[in-house]
């Protein structure tokens, strides 16, 4: 017994020791490092609100922030499997700079066949910026969409097909293309458990891929407006690396593979402001960037690669499928209205 006491004497403070860094490594790691942005002191609250609506049969639902006549408006558009009730540090981020905001639900998660780059959807994104300005009197020539992951994919569709002049659009890891997103789902067993059947529901898929569907859902095979009409328009598409591996959903040739498409529709002749194959290819064995460069961060993350052309960027940061609110608040205050 005696023998025991003494060699817990000895181990104690080792095991004390240990449990002190742990509990740090979880505060800083998984407390600390949260990227989610709350607020306790709540100004005034968001209020749920229904929009009147001609792209689906009833009215839908939105969150909606008023900061008040004359200021800006962010149009937050919520994730593959979320609606309008989605928890959004985007709110957070708008009361801060005390301006307008709305949470539209845009046909729900985007499973439903009427949902997503659909035309419905784009519809109703359109409804929903008519709505917010009315109820808010926000400054018309002051909006900003923002969205992630299937969000992401409803902002590309905005940005090709909204009827308003929208003159900012920040898009984080979208889904571009179904088509190759299905092929990629059925190649790894971890995305068929998570995507596979939610795609063929989104896609109206019953026993076969409906492709024409799968297209029509897709901004990359959207019809892109007229140049001067885009050209006004500023884009940033931002995709992590490690986007596509680990349980994540996205390859980030999706993207990639739309962002070069519309330097393609803007007859760029710059060739380094595309992202080559051998640049692509690079990213995709080796998830780090082909050149050793110094760029401005993401937030709090390192920029890999960066590309541009006039009013339009795609930025490869060290990440996955995710969005960083830091840079999101950054890029805010930057703009020049």
């Amino acid at each position: 017994m005696l023998m025991i006491q003494n060699l817990l004497k000895q181990v104690w403070p080792i095991f004390t020791f240990g449990g002190i860094i742990f509990f740090i490594w979880i505060y800083f790691f998984l407390g600390g490092s949260s990227n989610e942005i709350s607020n306790n002191e709540i100004i005034a609250p968001r209020i749920l609100v229904e929009i009147p609506s001609n792209a689906y049969p009833k009215p839908q639902k939105a969150y909606l922030y008023h900061a008040g006549e004359g200021q800006p408006l962010i149009i937050s558009l919520h994730t593959w499997g979320g609606g309008y009730d989605q928890y959004d540090s985007l709110f957070y981020v708008a009361q801060s700079m005390n301006w307008n905001y709305i949470h539209p639900d845009i046909g729900g998660p985007l499973w439903n066949p009427e949902s997503c780059c659909f035309p419905a959807s784009v519809q109703s994104i359109d409804e929903a910026i008519d709505f917010a300005l009315k109820e808010t009197k926000a400054d018309t020539s002051k909006i900003v969409v923002i969205g992630k992951s299937g969000g992401g994919t409803a902002v590309l569709g905005a940005y090709l097909h909204s009827k308003y002049d929208i003159a900012h659009y920040m898009c984080w890891a979208p889904i571009t293309d179904f088509v190759s997103w299905h092929d990629e789902v059925l190649l790894d067993t971890t995305l068929s458990r998570k995507y596979l059947a939610r795609i063929n529901l989104g896609t109206g898929s019953e026993t076969f891929f409906d492709t024409l569907m799968a297209k029509k859902k897709s901004p990359f095979y959207a019809e892109f407006p007229k140049l001067e009409d885009l050209k006004q328009k500023h884009l940033i598409i931002y995709t992590g690396i490690y986007d596509g591996t680990n349980g994540w959903s996205t390859s980030i040739e999706q993207p990639i593979r739309f962002y070069n498409k519309l330097m393609n529709h803007f007859q760029n002749t710059d060739s380094s402001s595309y992202i080559s194959s051998n640049e692509l290819n690079f990213w995709l064995k080796y998830r780090k960037p082909l050149l050793t460069r110094e760029f401005i961060p993401i937030g709090d993350r390192k920029c890999l690669a960066s590309k541009s052309y006039q009013n339009t960027a795609f930025q490869l940061f060290d990440g996955g499928h995710e969005i960083r609110y830091q840079e999101v608040i950054k890029q805010l205050k930057s703009i020049q209205f």
